[in-house]
């Protein structure tokens, strides 16, 4: 069994009780903007690692039939995933810049979510649906603080 916590307590408590073999953990809201988290096993001590928190962007359709993407905002070397809430269609979302995909080989189908993007320049990147181009998205990507600043 296990039983991983953040190594900063400012971070929460992430699991109650211990998880043992060939279970999973239902802790999937962390209260942290993306980025990484240095952990270790309450029960281990010396058993470490980085937990490496993603941006979500939903991909929903609202009233009047429209389909929108969420506005996503992170800092550099960070990773952005898309969960495709749309119970109608796939969608795939594509870098309007072309020079900066495409980020998927297939479309994300309905109830299912992409695997994670990393970003690693501060930009603003505008992109849109390959398969509905009217759908448009935007993520904000910050410049990374360092120590002191």
């Amino acid at each position: 069994s296990h039983q991983p916590e953040p190594d900063d307590p400012a971070n929460g408590v992430w699991v109650d009780n211990p998880i043992g073999p060939g279970e999973e953990s239902d802790q999937n809201n962390f209260d942290a903007p993306p980025n990484l988290l240095a952990y270790h096993c309450k029960l281990h001590a010396d058993e470490t690692g980085t937990l490496n928190i993603v941006a979500t962007t939903s991909i929903t359709r609202g009233a009047g039939n429209i389909v929108s993407f969420a506005p996503t905002s992170i800092n550099t070397g960070g990773y952005v995933w898309w969960r495709n809430q749309d119970p109608q269609q796939p969608h795939l979302p594509s870098p309007d810049d072309p020079k900066l995909g495409p980020w998927f080989n297939a479309a994300i189908e309905s109830g299912a979510r992409s695997t994670p993007i990393q970003f690693n320049s501060p930009a603003t990147v505008n992109y849109h649906c390959a398969l509905h181009p009217s759908e448009k998205g935007v993520i904000t990507i910050a410049a990374a603080k360092t120590a002191g600043s």
